[in-house]
């Protein structure tokens, strides 16, 4: 053998023991590809509802509602209008609310138990209330009637006057004042609508009101309790209605 071909011959040998030495190594096509990786499913996401604000409570409530049929005293089995008793609360926790609301029922307190207890021999009671809110003010006016039966009766005024801010009852002076008014300006004011027929559900005879109350609003609604003196009836008590505003 000569030279050349004693090289090639050690060559393929040294080729065949470095291939014998990788053990172990499948060929590429035969490996197993790893798996893709993919990102985990997103959850599902349940939209949930909006929470939404419970309605705030109205300033002025009522403590007691009371109706019932009233009897023909003289013919037994007909009917009257019932009677009907609404006494209103302020809706506060404070220590000022609850004196002011156990004053307005201890004023009615006496009508009621009468009403229960079928007390009322022949008289027939209406009595309502009307509340306006300006902002922490509250302003509430009783209506009172009370008629007889086949006989006209008679129907007075009560206000009273709450602020929230404070939780104390407020004095009508005190009243109108928080509402931006003086009392000489509004009187002033009320007698020269009086003048001009400027009024609503107008119930005086013609005189001169003397303003001894009123509840108002933020549009300026303003319903004045009067004193009115007629001549012909005497003392007489009515309410007119004004629009005076802007109050605040």
């Amino acid at each position: 053998m000569n030279r050349f071909g004693k090289i090639v011959l050690t060559a393929l040998c040294l080729a065949l023991l470095a291939g014998c030495g990788k053990t172990g190594q499948e060929p590429a096509s035969a490996q197993t590809p790893a798996p893709a990786v993919t990102s985990a499913p997103e959850a599902a996401v349940t939209p949930q509802p909006e929470e939404t604000a419970a309605p705030e409570e109205r300033l002025v409530g009522e403590a007691l509602w009371y109706q019932r049929e009233v009897m023909d005293t003289e013919n037994m089995g007909y009917t009257f209008e019932d009677h009907l008793l609404v006494i209103p609360k302020i809706n506060r926790e404070g220590e000022g609310a609850q004196a002011l609301n156990q004053k307005i029922y201890d004023t009615y307190a006496p009508i009621y138990q009468e009403l229960q207890e079928y007390q009322e021999e022949n008289r027939l009671y209406n009595i309502t209330c009307t509340s306006r809110t300006a902002g922490d003010l509250v302003g509430i006016i009783m209506r009172e009637s009370v008629a007889w039966q086949y006989s006209e009766g008679m129907t007075n005024y009560t206000a009273f006057y709450y602020d929230a801010a404070q939780d104390r009852e407020l004095t009508f002076e005190e009243y109108i004042t928080a509402l931006g008014f003086d009392l000489p300006t509004l009187e002033t004011k009320v007698l020269a609508m009086e003048d001009t027929g400027e009024t609503q559900n107008h119930t005086s005879l013609g005189d001169a009101p003397q303003l001894t109350g009123c509840i108002a609003d933020e549009e300026g609604t303003t319903i004045i309790v009067s004193h009115v003196y007629s001549e012909m009836m005497g003392d007489y008590s009515g309410v007119l209605c004004y629009n005076v505003g802007p109050v605040l």
